[in-house]
């Protein structure tokens, strides 16, 4: 196993659970929380600079929730603002 799978690991059975919450607490739905804290993980760990802290991993994968959650809610807000253009 390699240095970033260990902190991988360790991070969801860590803090997994707690970073469910996080997203939950954004989403409203714990679905929606889950699947935001999937694509947060993939996000941070498929980069190419692996990521050896699991202290830092913890608060780059939250970062990267916030991040994906306020360019959802964006692109929603901006997708309702021009609708109405294109439906006739």
């Amino acid at each position: 196993m390699t240095a970033w799978e260990q902190v991988l690991d360790e991070l969801v059975r860590a803090r997994g659970r707690a970073l469910v919450r996080y997203a939950t607490l954004l989403t409203g739905d714990e679905r929606e929380g889950e699947d935001l804290v999937q694509d947060a993980l993939v996000r941070c760990f498929s980069q190419g600079r692996p990521i050896r802290e699991p202290g830092a991993a913890e608060s780059y994968v939250r970062q990267a929730i916030l991040t994906i959650f306020l360019d959802a809610y964006r692109r929603r807000a901006r997708w309702t603002a021009v609708r109405h253009l294109l439906a006739r």
